[in-house]
Order: structure tokens, then C-alpha cells, then sequence
């Protein structure tokens, strides 16, 4: 916080100046500018928060049976290429959300019962609640789940697209 002092201690003589509020109420001047401040410094510190904070993604390959799984994930600006992720091991990256709160990072998956599946890795929108600083995903056979922060469990999220073969299969049962 800061504050103006003059000899006195209690700042110039045109910031004692009595304001009225539109309610009626008295606030001098430099309690106003105080106020100001403190507002200031909350909104300044709150934007580099977020403009500075890291977040780090994570996805787990839980596909089980040695199932290995391809992973390409970007952003508008970053292309983390196309990953081979064996089965029990996973794919993480680090990076700082942008100022505007329209991070993005999103990914096309595949193995051998689903191919070419896109999903967000890390929406901001989405996981600046969810997530906080690191954002987990874990692909298993059933679908992906998403670890919450803030309840401390495991969502699912994602359900695989049912498959024309299997669809068909299904009908002649």
C-alpha cells in the first residue's frame, strides 16, 4: 500500500478536503486515494497472478493389456509433436495461461480401438477452477477421466465413440 505524508503526517491540504459520497456520507480525499490503492494493487496483483501462472498437463496411458497410444497436443502457438505413450506411462508439458484467459491446448489421440479422438487437454474457461496449476488426464478403456483439485477425485469426462463394428454388433443382439 502507499500513502502521500507531508510534514504534518496527514498528507496536502487540498487532498484533506472533505468528499461527499453520492449517499451522503463524508470520505476525505486521501481515504479515497487509499481506497483507490488498495483496489489497484488487488486488480494489478490478481492480473499478474494469472498472467504468471503456471500450469502443468499431464496424460496417463491406463489402457492396460501393453496398449501403447499416440498423442499429438498444441496450442495456437506451441506444437508438442506426436508422442508415443506406452501403456502405465503418460505425456506431460508446462506452460503459463496468456493474459486474455483464452489458453487452449488441444489434443488428437489413437490407438487400436479409437482412432484420430480430439479432446481439450486444458481449456482455460474449463480448468482454471478444475485444475488450478496442474491439469490430469487418465486414458483408460472406458473413456478419460479428468482429476479434480478441488474435490480431490477422478471424473469421468470422455466417452470413446462407439464404433461402426461394435454398433453393429449391438444391433444383432
Amino acid at each position: 500500500m502507499f500513502s502521500i505524508h507531508e510534514n504534518n503526517g496527514y498528507g496536502p491540504a487540498w487532498l484533506r478536503k472533505k468528499l461527499k459520497h453520492s449517499r451522503g456520507g463524508d470520505m476525505d480525499a486521501s481515504a479515497k486515494l487509499r481506497s483507490g490503492g488498495i483496489v489497484f494493487l488487488l486488480l494489478t496483483g490478481s492480473f499478474f497472478a494469472l498472467a504468471f501462472s503456471e500450469v502443468h498437463v499431464s496424460v496417463k496411458n491406463r489402457l492396460g493389456s501393453g496398449k501403447n497410444m499416440t498423442l499429438h497436443c498444441q496450442s495456437e502457438d506451441d506444437d508438442l509433436g506426436e508422442q508415443n505413450v506406452a501403456d502405465g506411462s503418460e505425456f506431460g508439458w508446462d506452460f503459463n495461461v496468456n493474459v486474455w484467459g483464452t489458453t487452449l491446448f488441444y489434443c488428437d489421440m489413437g490407438w487400436e480401438s479409437v482412432q484420430d479422438y480430439q479432446f481439450d487437454a486444458y481449456s482455460f474457461a474449463r480448468d482454471l477452477v478444475r485444475c488450478d496449476a496442474q491439469c490430469l488426464w487418465l486414458v483408460s478403456e472406458e473413456g478419460m477421466y479428468g482429476f479434480n483439485g478441488q474435490t480431490g477425485f477422478w471424473e469421468y469426462i470422455y466417452q470413446w465413440p462407439i464404433g461402426l463394428e461394435l454398433a453393429k454388433k449391438k444391433l444383432r443382439l
